[in-house]
C-alpha cells in the first residue's frame, strides 16, 4: 500500500511539473521619472482641474501606466498622475525617489485637516490635537488665504487614515526638501506593454516532455519491480519427523549440523 501511495504521488508530481498550455509571458517593467522643474503638479485624475500638490523638485515618481496626456504614477503611497511633459523617465533606480518628512501642527484649538485647501466647515474631516507632530508631508499648494496678509500654502498630508490639507499657517517644523541629486539616462520613449515570449516550438516541447517523463517512469518501474519478480516458494518441511507406529516423535540428528 506504502509504494501505491508513492507511485501515486510520484506521477502527479510528473503531471504537475510539465510545460502547461500557456504561451506567453509577461515581466513587468518598472519606469522611474524625475521631477526636474518646479511646479510639477500630481493630479488625483488624468485631468489638469485635480491638482493635489506641486511634486518636491528633483525627487520622482514610479510611472505604472499612460492615459492620454498624462502618465499614471505613484508618489509614496498616493495613486495619481503627472503630466508627461513635466517629467523625465530615466533608465535606472534611485535608491530615495521620495522625499519622506513629517511636520507640526500647533493651533491650541486644533488644526483641520480638509479635503480641499480651503478653511470650511463642510471640508473640514478632521481636528488635528494640539501640537501633533508626525503629520506625513507629501507637497504643497496654493490656495485660499485664511488669514489676511499671510500665506495661501497649504500642505497636503496624512493624518492616521485620512488624507487632506492643513493650512501651513498653523504648522512648523518642515524644512524645504534638499535636492536630490540621483540622475540616470533619460529615456525617450516608454512603452508598458511587454512583448510576449515566443511559445516553444513543437519539437522543444516534445524534448521537454520525454525528458521530464522518463525519470519519473524508471523510478516508478524500479518501485514495482519487485512485487513482479516475487515467486512462490516451497514451504519448508517439517524437522520433526513422525515415528511411524510410535507415540513420540525422533529427533533428526542431522538438525544439529
Amino acid at each position: 500500500m506504502k509504494k501505491l501511495v508513492i507511485s501515486l504521488s510520484l506521477i502527479i508530481f510528473c503531471l504537475a511539473i510539465l510545460p502547461t498550455s500557456a504561451q506567453y509571458s509577461y515581466a513587468e517593467k518598472i519606469y522611474w521619472a524625475k521631477v526636474e522643474q518646479n511646479g510639477t503638479y500630481f493630479y488625483a485624475l488624468a485631468d489638469e482641474t485635480s491638482q493635489l500638490f506641486i511634486l518636491p523638485e528633483s525627487y520622482f515618481v514610479k510611472l505604472t501606466g499612460e492615459k492620454d496626456n498624462f502618465f499614471s504614477a505613484q508618489y509614496r503611497d498616493i495613486q495619481g498622475y503627472v503630466k508627461k511633459d513635466e517629467v523625465s523617465p530615466m533608465d535606472g533606480t534611485p535608491s530615495n525617489p521620495y522625499y519622506i518628512e513629517s511636520f507640526r501642527a500647533f493651533l491650541p484649538a486644533g488644526t483641520g485637516l480638509y479635503a480641499i485647501s480651503q478653511m470650511m466647515d463642510e471640508y473640514k474631516i478632521i481636528d488635528i490635537p494640539y501640537l501633533y507632530e508626525n503629520l506625513t508631508y507629501y507637497g504643497s499648494i496654493a490656495g485660499q488665504t485664511a488669514i489676511p496678509e499671510k500665506s495661501n500654502i497649504w500642505h497636503y498630508c496624512k493624518y492616521g487614515e485620512d488624507y487632506g490639507y492643513v493650512y501651513s499657517i498653523f504648522c512648523d517644523k518642515l524644512e524645504s526638501p534638499p535636492l536630490n541629486h540621483e540622475s540616470f539616462s533619460k529615456i525617450d520613449s516608454v512603452s508598458f506593454e511587454e512583448p510576449p515570449i515566443k511559445a516553444l516550438s513543437q519539437t522543444a516541447m516534445a524534448f521537454i516532455i520525454i525528458g521530464v517523463s522518463l525519470p519519473c517512469l524508471i523510478v516508478l518501474y524500479l518501485l514495482i519491480r519487485p512485487n513482479m519478480m516475487k515467486v512462490s516458494l516451497p514451504k519448508e518441511k517439517s524437522k520433526y519427523k513422525a515415528a511411524k507406529r510410535r507415540d513420540y516423535f525422533e529427533f533428526d540428528q542431522s538438525d544439529l549440523n
